[in-house]
């Protein structure tokens, strides 16, 4: 009988072994669901700055690869039967800044079978809602700079006890630039920590996540909360005169202090495009203005010229950062890019006669 018990045993011990050491971190995938997405952002963001003990020597990194682990936690998530170590993504002990290097390398890469993200879609007049508006409003040409200002909640209905949210905004692929693409937070810091996102333009989509993380929720939270930044295509319209297309918002997370999901209802935009060059009537393209940007790629200085008066210059970064804006006069003008890196640029020049787009690319021989 000791015998047979001291073999139970041993057999028990050596199972629970192999089973501890089959467990398995696939650093980013946060939830263990398989996929590394802006979800798993959330889950990292919600116990941040917790310890436990460190991954082996030779299993730290967040390269995308299994990471055995030594030892559980002890503490699950809020929402979720999982221990809290697979948010160290780096394997160092801390939920820390560290692991968010797994986010920006290893977004969208999945590690065999996914199980779905499960969302509750929230009933707009009912539910808090997602509201897209432009800014500024107006004509939307091909090659134009979209800019969607973000809000949820009113003064009246404010969001309370708002930790964090997801979404992920959808379009037509066809239709926006794939170099192009951006979204910043307002209810978080400027801290590209706050916040994950992945472009996946030509899918049709970006999937956004930002936290309060280490700030503490937001008692009563309303208005615009961030800014989503895409640009339209060059010759999309063809000859059709105009083409309608949709943006919309969907697959919605909106968590409070306690990880709990609150139904959110998503938004929906339709906008018509019109061909490049059109003037400040909807109804009147001017085929008689001239307007010429030369050289293109930018070694150091762009040239503008046009045969109506100009009037303002706006220039944005591949992330859709507005980093220049003045006014202008004459025909003629010479803007100078010495001190800007290289890359891929975005500019609007506004003349007396409409409003003209283009994508620079500046680039040093």
């Amino acid at each position: 009988m000791r015998i047979n018990n001291l073999l139970s045993t041993s057999c028990l011990l050596i199972f629970l072994s192999i089973q501890t050491l089959s467990a398995q971190v696939w650093p980013g995938d946060v939830n263990n669901n398989g996929l590394v997405n802006h979800i798993d952002f959330l889950y990292w963001a919600q116990v941040y700055g917790e310890t436990g003990p460190p991954r082996g020597e030779d299993e730290m990194g967040v390269d995308f690869s299994e990471k055995l682990i030594d030892a559980e936690w002890g503490m699950e998530f809020p929402d979720l039967p999982l221990d809290i170590v697979y948010a160290d993504c780096d394997g160092n002990g801390v939920i820390d800044e560290e692991d968010y290097f797994a986010f920006l390398l290893n977004m969208g890469l999945n590690s065999g079978v996914i199980t779905s993200d499960i969302f509750v879609d929230g009933l707009s007049g009912v539910d808090p809602q997602i509201e897209i508006g432009m800014i500024p409003p107006g004509i939307i040409t091909e090659g134009s700079f979209l800019t969607f200002l973000l809000s949820l909640g009113t003064e009246d209905s404010p969001i309370n006890d708002f930790n964090g949210i997801a979404f992920t905004m959808n379009f037509a692929p066809d239709v926006i630039a794939p170099n192009f693409a951006g979204f910043q937070p307002t209810w978080v810091p400027d801290d590209f920590t706050y916040s994950a996102s992945y472009y996946q333009v030509d899918a049709g989509k970006i999937d956004v996540a930002f936290h309060r993380r280490d700030l503490g929720p937001l008692p009563e939270a309303f208005g615009p909360f961030g800014i989503v930044s895409l640009v339209i295509e060059d010759d999309v319209v063809g000859h059709n005169g105009s083409l309608e297309t949709y943006f919309y918002i969907d697959n919605i997370r909106l968590v409070d202090s306690e990880f709990s999901s609150t139904p959110t209802a998503g938004d929906s935009i339709t906008l018509n495009i019109f061909p490049n060059d059109i003037v400040a009537s909807e109804d009147e393209i001017e085929p008689e203005e001239t307007f010429e940007l030369y050289p293109n790629p930018v070694v150091d200085q762009v040239q503008i010229q046009t045969n109506r008066n100009l009037e303002r210059l706006t220039l944005w970064d591949a992330l859709g950062q507005q980093i220049h804006d003045q006014t202008l006069s004459g025909k003629l003008h010479s803007f100078d890019m010495q001190h800007l890196p290289e890359g891929m640029y975005y500019l609007e020049v506004q003349t007396s006669s409409g409003i003209h787009n283009r994508k620079l690319v500046l680039h040093r021989r």
